[in-house]
């Protein structure tokens, strides 16, 4: 008996929509690495390529929370810059240290992201159309009073790095975002109501669940990550630019489809998401070894989200086929 359902739980493991995408991974990096000569998976590409990633791999695990909520925000990187921005200026006009300039960022994150659920929820609009609404406002405000200008000349204590700490910091805080949000999701109960509202809302409020309360905490979330992840930028580049993140949202939105979100709701993971990071990043990687254009890479992403948007309507088409025939 034992044996038997050890064997079915193998099997459904090799069935997963994560180990496809393990396995597409796997071939990418196979291909690249022979097609570059080996200097794919040299180690200064490697500790690259995880450097530059983990900013947005951060944002691509709050982003994995909204979507699982049943919505999706397109002003996370207007948030980001925000944070970015705001806590710059405060560390190099009042001071601090590692642990304010973090704090600052998250606590502008939790406001707007906070915003955007409550207009999400009372106005009952869309909330891709609420989310591009608020990420003109945020970033027009933003440009409005700074005039775009460039922020740099960070305090020592934040300016001063090393060939470890650009790399670790930012993995470190990849790492800590994805188990906190693992655990979230799989261990308490905030995160089996982002589950529940996000698979039928109607039927989570006949049940007793708060749907406002759990917008708040979903948005807010994806407030806090857009936070950390652009302080890991900040650190990485030692500058903040105004227009720097914008327009990098499709990008983070196809490591998480592409990790297996369902943009209809209730559905996602951590290790998909992670997945769903790793591909991105081989793909804008290996492009570049390969020598194609900034231009058709953006052409390249493009496909990759229509097509990984196509399958996850596919899926919810033949789920939908399922539940009518039973």
């Amino acid at each position: 008996m034992s044996y038997k359902h050890n064997k079915s739980s193998i099997k459904k493991i090799f069935q997963t929509h994560e180990f496809y995408l393990m396995m597409v991974v796997l071939f990418l990096v196979a291909i690249l690495t022979v097609v570059s000569g080996g200097r794919f998976l040299s180690f200064g590409n490697i500790t690259d390529m995880l450097a530059s990633a983990a900013a947005l791999g951060v944002m691509a695990i709050g982003l994995l929370v909204v979507i699982i909520s049943g919505g999706i925000d397109i002003s996370f990187m207007a948030t980001a810059t925000v944070a970015q921005y705001l806590a710059a200026m405060f560390i190099m006009s009042i001071g601090g240290n590692m642990f304010v300039v973090f704090a600052v960022a998250i606590m502008v994150g939790i406001v707007l992201g906070l915003i955007n659920a409550a207009l999400v929820y009372n106005l009952k609009v869309p909330a891709i159309i609420i989310t591009i609404a608020t990420m003109n406002v945020f970033y027009g405000f933003l440009m409005y009073f700074t005039g775009g200008t460039w922020l740099y000349g960070f305090p020592e204590w934040f300016a001063t790095k090393t060939s470890v700490t650009v790399l670790v910091i930012p993995i470190g805080i990849l790492v800590f975002a994805s188990l906190l949000t693992w655990w979230i999701l799989k261990c308490t109960n905030i995160g089996r109501h982002v589950y529940a509202v996000g698979d039928n809302a109607e039927a989570s409020k006949r049940v007793g669940i708060k749907v406002y309360r759990t917008l708040l905490f979903a948005y807010a979330y994806m407030g806090v990550m857009a936070a950390l992840g652009s302080i890991v930028l900040m650190y990485v580049t030692q500058n903040v630019a105004p227009n720097a993140l914008v327009g990098k949202e499709m990008e983070v939105l196809a490591m998480v489809v592409l990790g297996g979100a369902a943009l209809s709701g209730g559905k996602g993971t951590v290790i998909g998401t992670l997945f769903g990071l790793m591909l991105v990043t081989i793909i804008n990687n290996g492009l570049v070894f390969v020598g194609v254009s900034s231009y058709y890479q953006t052409l390249f992403m493009g496909i990759v989200v229509m097509i990984s948007f196509c399958f996850t309507g596919l899926r919810g088409r033949k789920k939908r086929g399922k539940e009518i025939e039973q």
